[in-house]
């Protein structure tokens, strides 16, 4: 590709290579000495432009680990004690992850990056079961596991590079090296009573964890606007986890101490649970059953202090609360920008957990089982419970990101790149600032690399830094506000089951699942309308100035704050057929007719809503009902059967042809089902407003609903680009433009900010078949020795199943409505296996 079309064509900036695309569109000036070696050789050839989209065939196949287990049993007359310790560790060298840190240029591994891994997981459980009697029986337990998760980067020197035009990145994901190292001691003690009908069951568990963590996105990454803008150095945007060190609290600006910085947390907590259970059998033919339980999961504290709280004065409501705050940092005896003592703000909490806890966690349980007809064949059964989610650990923990300890900084380089001083709070240091060759190896030298060692192999040489001036934008935060709550669900069933001659037992169940106050993450610092309506180019630098956006309150950017709410519903028939084991054959069968739906199905979220199908934040943090429809793992559809055929000649293994035609068993599991929903959706980092349609300074929005409708066709055809009768076109979509700006491969209707009407989730991506099949064969060595050879081939037949499309259009089109990956083809391994 030469550098002309490379312009014109493959980035598309420019209509044509001359004077005012250099220095309109890269800034870079036509009358010096590169401006004027470009303009002279358009017809130089553009070397290493990668295209991220490209399918890919192979990754992540390198495996290089060792894995063991023993157990030891003893069982005496009224005591029964086991011991289990299970360990396994594997690292991979090459491993390159599927997203760099959620980016879609994901696979460095071609730019020769790799992020080698290192993963242990060893365990320890013991158990004592003691009968004190023919009614009563006490359960005890104890364990131990560990959690040991390193990733690293092969180049600390290389920070992370991005491009607009979506080729492959240079460079690590920026939150690399990441050390996650947990533990988690347990203890739970049962003990079962029978007394006449009843069967109680009562007891109690005690978790305790620690989590000694490092995440410091220390490395920055870089974003330009293509392949010619990085050759010539024109830095667009930067992002790097900083110290902020001392802060101004009106301004949020740091004064001039901010570094590059490790990110360490020692995080503790505790969760306790406890329950009471009675199964009474009412009568021969119905039994009930009825429980309570009680869960108690204690919120987070920092070993090394390191807790941070988000204080907001008080008001009628959390927009007017969050407009009312005065402070950046909660400083006592500051004076905020209205002339008033700080009310508000990023505060240490040191010493203190990161939030209240929730205490009222009381989970009845209530269950029956009837035998229809009093001859054991058929059965009805229903139950309904309330479970409390106490997997909030992870969410919590993206805490560490706030200030003042620390910042995940972004810079939007309107004061020009490698530019040091309080005078020049929104450069970008790309360095080497003084002018000198690059190095990517040896100690830190670079400004605001901070402190040689100050965290294993995080950085080195001279072309990462940052500005210690920079202002603490906080791009991504991790808020948790005191009035967090334990997500809680509703689980209901109700079976019928029958068991027919021969084995063969027919179940079909209704379930039903009902989650309240489900934890998302928001932006609460935004509003619908905020941009204004002429900044169709994404002038300005400030994120309140009247050329580009207001904020609730514009001391602060983005405040990504986790909240309770999300509300999710799934209904399902489920019919199950099982023969069991007879006559050598044994089959499962199982089909489930579903819909679940909810406003949100992800709890994590980054700067936008990309996680995976639009995700993240939602369309409106004012409105968040527009975004409720169909979960992302919402399948109408499934059937699944396996069965097992053990070959019923010569199983006795008697003389030489025993040996050979005895012993064989077939197995098969066929799985079929429909695709999973997606969402077609805008995002065009070229000018980030343009699709952002309602103008709340979030580009994730989605457009109005298409001419063909609210659906599309999900046959493997219309994913694949040599079907280009088939495929969904971007130009389909009416979407809307900002100023006089559109959107490339997007049809403008208006200027208006508006939310769009296509639902979420409304298309269904590629369906999903796939056939295995494996075949054992016993070979009996004596009485008490025997091997199994086993051949067993995963989706034998080698079908195409595709992963879900790409659902974004904007600058990058061409693989829109299209899958570029796919599950894994046939796989065909061989084990040998033997027993004594």
């Amino acid at each position: 590709t030469s550098l002309q079309d490379y312009v014109t064509n493959v980035s598309g900036s420019c209509s044509a290579l001359d004077a005012g695309c250099l220095s309109g569109t890269y800034g870079i000036d036509p009358t010096g000495a590169l401006g004027k070696a470009i303009l002279a050789n358009p017809s130089l050839p553009m070397f290493g432009s990668i295209s991220s989209t490209a399918s890919e065939f192979t990754k992540q196949q390198f495996y290089d680990g060792n894995q063991f287990s023993g157990r030891i049993d003893y069982q005496g007359d009224t005591n029964k004690v086991f011991g289990r310790y299970f360990f396994d560790r594997y690292s991979d060298p090459h491993y390159s992850p599927a997203t760099n840190g959620g980016a879609s240029a994901a696979f460095v591994a071609v730019r020769g990056f790799t992020s080698p891994t290192h993963f242990d997981y060893p365990s320890l459980s013991i158990g004592w079961s003691h009968n004190f009697g023919p009614n009563v029986l006490n359960e005890a337990r104890a364990g131990w596991t560990r959690g040991v998760g390193d990733v690293a980067s092969n180049n600390s020197g290389v920070p992370q590079i991005t491009f607009d035009t979506g080729e492959v990145e240079f460079g690590n994901y920026a939150g690399y090296p990441q050390i996650f190292h947990e533990e988690v001691f347990q203890y739970s003690d049962i003990v079962t009573l029978t007394h006449n009908r009843h069967t109680f069951k009562m007891g109690a568990e005690v978790h305790r964890n620690y989590e000694n963590s490092e995440f410091n996105v220390g490395r920055p990454s870089y974003e330009f606007l293509d392949s010619l803008a990085f050759a010539a150095g024109q830095v667009e945007a930067e992002a790097a986890g900083v110290d902020p060190g001392q802060i101004d609290p009106v301004t949020g600006q740091s004064l001039g101490s901010a570094h590059l910085s490790s990110n360490i947390r020692g995080w503790r907590n505790i969760s306790f649970g406890a329950f009471v259970n009675d199964d009474w059998k009412v009568s021969p033919r119905l039994t009930l059953t009825l429980g309570l339980r009680y869960d108690l999961y204690t919120r987070h504290t920092d070993k090394y202090g390191h807790v941070t709280h988000f204080i907001l004065p008080t008001g009628d409501n959390l927009t007017e609360r969050l407009r009312a705050a005065n402070c950046f940092v909660d400083v006592s005896g500051a004076t905020g920008f209205d002339g008033q003592p700080c009310n508000s703000g990023f505060s240490a909490a040191r010493g203190q957990a990161l939030t209240t806890g929730d205490h009222n966690n009381f989970g009845p349980r209530i269950g029956f089982a009837y035998d229809v007809f009093g001859d054991s064949k058929t059965s009805l059964r229903g139950g309904f419970g309330v479970s409390y989610q106490g997997e909030v650990y992870n969410p919590l923990s993206n805490s560490r990101w706030n200030p003042p300890f620390y910042s995940f900084d972004g810079a939007g380089c309107s004061d020009g790149t490698n530019k040091i001083g309080a005078q020049f709070p929104d450069s970008c240091v790309f360095g080497p600032v003084d002018g000198s060759a690059p190095t990517y190896t040896g100690a830190p030298a670079n400004m605001g690399a901070g402190p040689a060692g100050s965290t294993s192999n995080a950085f080195a040489g001279n072309i990462q830094g940052w500005n210690p001036y920079n202002s603490n934008a906080a791009i991504l935060t991790g808020i948790v506000f005191p009035n967090f709550r334990d997500p809680y669900v509703y689980g209901s069933h109700l079976s019928l089951e029958h068991q027919f001659a021969g084995g063969l037992v027919l179940k079909t169940s209704w379930v039903g699942t009902f989650g309240h106050k489900l934890y998302r993450a928001e932006d609460i610092n935004r509003a619908f309308g905020s941009v204004e309506a002429n900044d169709a180019s994404g002038a300005g630098d400030s994120w309140c100035s009247s050329s580009r956006q207001i904020r609730v309150n514009c001391l602060f950017k983005r405040l990504r704050v986790w909240e309770n709410s999300v509300n999710s519903n799934y209904n399902a028939l489920q019919v199950v057929v099982d023969k069991r084991m007879s006559h050598g054959v044994e089959l499962h069968a199982n089909y489930v007719w579903s819909h679940s739906l909810d406003e949100r199905s992800t709890w994590h979220s980054g700067a936008t809503t990309s996680n995976g199908a639009a995700e993240g934040f939602s369309m409106d943090q004012a409105l968040p009902g527009l975004d409720y429809g169909n979960s992302i793992f919402d399948v109408r559809h499934r059937f699944s059967t396996s069965f097992v055929w053990q070959l019923p000649w010569l199983n006795g293994q008697r003389g030489l042809a025993g040996r050979v035609l005895g012993g064989w068993q077939l197995n098969g599991i066929l799985t079929i089902h429909g695709g999973f929903p997606w969402t077609p959706y805008c995002t065009d980092s070229s000018s980030e407003k343009k699709c952002d349609f309602n103008r709340d300074a979030v580009s994730n929005d989605r457009p109005n609903q298409p001419f063909l409708g609210n659906s599309f066709v999900n046959n493997n055809a219309a994913f694949e680009a040599d079907h280009p009768g088939f495929n969904l076109l971007p130009g389909y979509f009416s979407c809307g433009a900002v100023g006089a700006s559109t959107i490339r491969g997007c049809t403008p209707t208006t200027t208006t900010p508006f939310e769009g009407n296509l639902g979420r989730n409304t298309f269904r991506g590629p369906k999903f078949r796939e056939f295995d099949f494996s075949m054992f064969k016993n070979i009996r060595v004596t009485e008490d020795v025997s091997f199994q050879f086993r051949a067993e081939a995963f989706n034998i037949f080698n079908r195409t199943n595709l992963e879900q499309p790409s659902a974004t259009f904007g600058v990058n089109t061409a693989q829109f409505g299209l899958s570029t990956l796919s599950y894994p083809a046939r796989q065909i391994q061989f084990a040998l296996k033997m027993f004594f």
